[in-house]
């Protein structure tokens, strides 16, 4: 700060100032080889190559220099947390993507099933053959409906429900598989109080396997609202089409 007893225009004030300047100039040798090669003359209208009297100092203004640090310093930290932004964030799966979601069945006393994600696949076919540990294989041209006639036809389905983000059977998908093999025709029933990151709201159609017979779709948390049964299959959700929060699947 330039010091209370002088005035703001005598030399010793000047010399504050300059002090002052130089603290945001952090080392740059850049800056010093310019001020030294800049001499201002306080208190005197003398040209610098003409003798002196009164103070001299030594100073270069660093505006410019300043601004251009100042800016990229901004834009190195924009970057930065662009890409921690980029490392750290969880993967939210994309509309055409189409993920798979391991679920235990609910036992006495639980009131959700055990879920682990196994991940999520560019194409229908692929999350399928994960879904179901190779036992469906089909063609990445395959279109759903093919598939899901593969599901029915297949003793090894573990399979127990697919959602999907379009319209009878468009668009992305969640696929829901049980290493309980009964699936739901023992009176096993699955569900989860809440959709997966990502896909709350979204759900427009669903089908149910391995027995289960009853697809719950809920409008809020925790099987709260209005509920939509898709029974075996449902193409379309009507008033319930991009409402879907929870579900429950049950024979």
């Amino acid at each position: 700060m330039i010091p209370r007893n002088r005035a703001p225009g005598s030399a010793a004030g000047f010399s504050a100032r300059v002090a002052l300047l130089n603290t945001y100039l952090v080392g740059d040798p850049m800056c010093a080889i310019e001020s030294r090669r800049t001499t201002v003359y306080a208190g005197s209208s003398h040209n610098p190559t003409s003798s002196h009297t009164g103070d001299e100092t030594m100073f270069k203004r660093p505006t410019i220099k300043i601004v251009v640090i100042t800016l990229a310093l901004i834009a190195s930290t924009i970057m930065a947390s662009g890409i921690y932004a980029q490392s750290t964030a969880p993967p939210t799966p994309g509309n055409q993507h189409h993920c798979v979601v391991h679920v235990a069945p609910l036992h006495e006393a639980q009131t959700q099933s055990e879920s682990v994600s196994l991940g999520c696949f560019a194409t229908f076919a692929e999350a399928l053959a994960i879904a179901t540990g190779g036992a469906v294989q089909a063609p990445s041209t395959a279109s759903p409906e093919d598939i899901t006639q593969m599901l029915l036809s297949t003793s090894s389905n573990t399979v127990i429900g697919i959602q999907w983000d379009g319209a009878n059977r468009g668009g992305g998908s969640i696929i829901r598989v049980t290493s309980h093999t009964p699936g739901c025709s023992d009176g096993s029933s699955y569900g989860n109080p809440s959709m997966e990151p990502g896909w709350d709201d979204r759900v427009s159609s669903a089908q149910a396997f391995g027995g289960c017979n009853h697809f719950y779709h809920y409008e809020h948390t925790a099987w709260t609202g209005a509920v939509l049964d898709c029974n075996t299959y449902c193409g379309s959700m009507g008033v319930m089409d991009n409402q879907t929060s929870s579900w429950r699947l049950t024979r």
